[in-house]
Parts: C-alpha cells; structure tokens; sequence
C-alpha cells in the first residue's frame, strides 16, 4: 500500500498539505502574513476563549449568532474581545511566527514557565506588537469573514463614523439640542 512519502506515484506529501493550508493575507497595515483558517471550535477546544465571549461562539457555531446590543457592550467585553483576536491572530499566522507575552505577577514581573524572570527577544515578534486593527482583520478573516481589507476598512470606518455621531447609541438625550441663535 503506498504511504504519503511516495510523492512520486502522485500523492501530495506533508509540505504539500502544509503549503496549501497557508494564504498569503496583506493586512490593513500594508503588511504581509501567512495565515491558514481557523475555525470557532479550534478557539473553543484551546480552553482560551474568555468566559463571557462563549455563549456568543457558541450560538454562532449553531448559526444563532447574537449581536450584542449597544447597552450590553461594557469594557469587560471589549477586553474579552481583544483577548479573541489576540487568540486568533497566534492561532492563524504562521509566518512569522506570534509569540505569546507572559502575564505579569502581582509584583509586576513577567516570568518563563520555569519561574525564571522573563526577558524580550528582539528576535521574535510577540502579540503586544501586532496592530490591533490588524488583529481584528485576522480574526474576521481567520474564521471565514471578510477577506477584503479595503471592505473590512469600509466597514471598520463606518460603524466607528456612526458611533462617534451617537448612531446605536442606545440612550437617548437627557434634553433636546440648543440651536444657534
């Protein structure tokens, strides 16, 4: 029975699959990546999704996604989210390679898994370096959105247009706008 090394009877070999998997994705910072796709259940199966971000992925792996209303937006979300497309982004770029930075300790230090005092290497790239647009670009794309970053801008640049003019602002004025005399 032929295995996968013998390449030369016409079967792919490991590199093969490996290559395949990989897309060359141009952030919306300009740079360049290679990234593979990954789905929701990857992110769930890691143990690293935050807690309040589960009952959203889980209701988007059923197809029952929920947004999120404007009032339920808080900062513990927000920092669920970040949290997600740092996930993400380590996940599904594979060149370069992403580097996870240590939490810091209650005395401010960042320790290695042995417990020595961890240091920065100028040779890798960590996730506090990425851009976070870029991370939100991955994320969408990673789990099969957007694949356009000039769309991905458009739609970034609108609902931030429409937040700073208060549309989807859920709570209304405590009184009505003065006008010019």
């Amino acid at each position: 029975m032929p295995t996968a090394k013998q390449t030369t009877t016409g079967y792919s070999g490991a590199k093969d699959f490996k290559k395949a998997a990989y897309s060359d994705l141009t952030l919306p910072s300009g740079l360049t990546c290679a990234a593979r796709r990954v789905s929701l259940e990857v992110f769930i199966r890691s143990g690293r999704v935050p807690n309040s971000l589960l009952p959203l992925m889980k209701g988007a792996l059923k197809g029952q996604a929920k947004v999120p209303s404007f009032e339920e937006i808080d900062a513990e979300l927000i920092a669920s989210a970040m949290e997600l497309f740092d996930l993400a982004t380590i996940e599904a770029v594979q060149i370069p390679e992403i580097h996870w930075v240590p939490a810091r300790k209650e005395d401010g230090k960042r320790l290695n898994e042995d417990g020595s005092e961890w240091e920065r290497d100028d040779d890798l790239l960590y996730i506090d370096e990425v851009d976070a647009l870029d991370k939100q670009f991955i994320f969408q794309w990673a789990i099969g959105g957007v694949t356009d970053v000039a769309k991905f801008r458009d739609g970034t640049e609108k609902e931030l247009a429409d937040l700073l003019n208060g549309k989807g602002v859920g709570m209304p004025a405590k009184r009505a706008a003065r006008t010019k005399r």
